[in-house]
């Protein structure tokens, strides 16, 4: 112990220096962590906020391409009757879209059937603007 403290006195210098790289490295992380976190987020936050409890997808869809994912009636209806649940087919479709104002957008739509618990209530109606029409 006395030996380091008589290191850290006669090299203050290199010991600050080292000591703010490592200070710097541990904020680097703090922020890339927290920001990958929010994209995260971001990015399924959709999906988090439905209704549901368990999504299914097909055997033969792959992690990044849960969109492509197909299943038919039959098999849909066979897990509603396993499990005792209702079951209701969701359709997601991801494409790029451009705001009034020309900036580009990622939008992710997601289908439903009418009167399916996925399906979200409206509690307030009004028109949408657009040129000369009225779209509800």
């Amino acid at each position: 112990m006395f030996l380091a403290l008589l290191e850290l006195r006669a090299a203050r210098g290199r010991f600050l220096l080292m000591g703010s790289v490592v200070v710097l490295v541990a904020a680097l992380v703090g922020i890339v962590s927290g920001f990958t976190t929010g994209l995260g987020d971001d990015t399924v936050s959709a999906l988090r906020r439905l209704p549901a409890s368990q999504l299914a997808f097909s055997s033969d869809a792959r992690s990044d391409q849960f969109a492509r994912s197909l299943l038919d009636r039959k098999t849909a209806a066979a897990w509603s009757k396993d499990a005792d649940t209702g079951t209701t087919p969701l359709g997601v479709s991801i494409t790029r879209g451009t705001t009034h104002r020309g900036a580009e957008v990622d939008i992710a739509a997601f289908g439903v059937e009418p009167g399916s618990f996925l399906a979200p209530s409206v509690t307030a109606a009004r028109s949408w603007p657009t040129q000369g029409r009225t779209a509800w």
